[in-house]
């Protein structure tokens, strides 16, 4: 099946500029105009070409060698004698042209077949790589530790550190954010993606959280500052995955489907379109203790869980 999609897209390949003249020229106003305006300038042509016929052999026939004047009733004559001309030889070419007007008419729907089935194998080929991405992500995890440095109660400041977490290096820090927050409680707020209304089967999974800001009841929510939380290629840390990790397709094609669900968390639009609602998700606040660490998971659900760290 893969082969032969391969081979149809070289054909289309080929196909799709000729598709795409095709359409330009018999459905876009433009080339409509561009393609009458080139049939009227054949026929003046010919009435042109007509008249000057006409007019030298009147000077063969006229020994003084004057220029004729034609009368209307002349005119009339030979413009419908042109336009007769032209009639007769569309009628008498009908089979050819209809053959014509088949055959591209065949080109254009089978250039288009090709582009719709290839469309729609590419985008089986998607959904089922994305269940298999939900999959992987379908499990309560840490994605980072909040540690209280210092809290300045007079000044209302809060300095803290943030690790953040991957699921492939479990134990080990993939990022670290550092910031003073004006306040001395903080929010965590998360952006979630909704596959309800996907055409993805996730099972019992419907959301994915992404927690992305923090503010404090200083701060408001709208004004939070950005969490650190992605990697050099905008990837969240708990989504990275190393091929060991990765099963029921390649770890290319998981980091593939990983920057298009990233693209959902940015793009609304985009993600509407598919089937996936993207929107806020419920901020989780704690009031913090100087020096203690505090955890954030993300549950299976889709919540996002703010906890005192639990040393065993």
């Amino acid at each position: 099946m893969e082969q032969t999609l391969n081979i149809l897209n070289e054909i289309n390949w080929f196909l799709i500029p000729i598709r795409e003249f095709i359409l330009f020229v018999f459905t876009s106003s433009f080339g409509i105009m561009t393609f009458l305006s080139a049939i009227i300038l054949y026929i003046l042509s010919s009435i042109k070409n007509e008249f000057k016929t006409r007019e030298l052999l009147h000077k063969t026939a006229d020994k003084d060698n004057e220029i004729p004047s034609f009368s209307v009733a002349e005119r009339l004559y030979i413009l419908f004698g042109v336009l007769g001309r032209i009639a007769s030889k569309l009628l008498l070419n009908l089979p050819a042209i209809l053959g014509v007007v088949i055959f591209l008419t065949m080109v254009v729907g089978f250039s288009k077949g090709i582009s719709s089935i290839d469309e729609y194998v590419r985008n089986e080929k998607q959904i089922k790589e994305l269940e298999v991405v939900l999959k992987h992500l379908n499990k309560r995890h840490k994605v980072a530790e909040v540690k209280v440095e210092t809290i300045d109660k007079e000044k209302k400041t809060l300095e803290l550190t943030i690790q953040f977490f991957s699921q492939s290096e479990q134990g080990k820090a993939a990022g670290e954010q550092k910031l003073t927050l004006k306040g001395t409680e903080f929010y965590i707020d998360s952006k979630v993606l909704n596959f309800e209304y996907s055409q993805i089967e996730t099972g019992k999974q419907t959301n994915i959280a992404v927690p992305y800001r923090i503010f404090s009841e200083e701060i408001p929510m709208a004004e939070g500052i950005p969490l650190e939380y992605f990697d050099k290629d905008s990837i969240p840390y708990s989504f990275r995955r190393v091929a060991k990790d990765v099963y029921g397709m390649e770890i290319s094609n998981y980091n593939l489907r990983i920057n298009e669900l990233q693209k959902y968390f940015t793009n609304p639009d985009l993600a509407k379109i598919k089937g996936i609602r993207s929107f806020i998700g419920a901020a989780v606040h704690i009031t913090p203790t100087e020096g203690k660490t505090y955890e954030i998971l993300v549950e299976q659900t889709g919540g996002i869980v703010l906890r005192p760290k639990e040393y065993f």
